[in-house]
């Protein structure tokens, strides 16, 4: 059996030259949330969305630091 990889497996780049890592949403601890994301998605819901391919779930929990349950601080204008 593989091995999922200990890092992100995908990334995204950014007109600007940057690159970010996918983490995908359902290997988030359970307690964190994102207003109006869903960790699983319908067929329906995934349209417009570009797909990054099939992976297999890691099966070491990701650490996260700095998560809490409390509210973002609101953006500063």
């Amino acid at each position: 059996m593989d091995r999922p990889p200990r890092g992100p497996g995908f990334i995204c780049a950014r007109p600007e030259g940057n690159f970010t890592p996918l983490v995908p949403f359902d290997e988030f601890p359970p307690n964190i949330s994102i207003r109006g994301v869903s960790r699983i998605l319908t067929p329906a819901q995934t349209q417009g969305m570009t797909s990054c391919g099939m992976a297999r779930a890691r099966t070491e929990p990701w650490a996260f630091e700095g998560a809490s349950t409390l509210a973002p601080p609101a953006k500063m204008i």
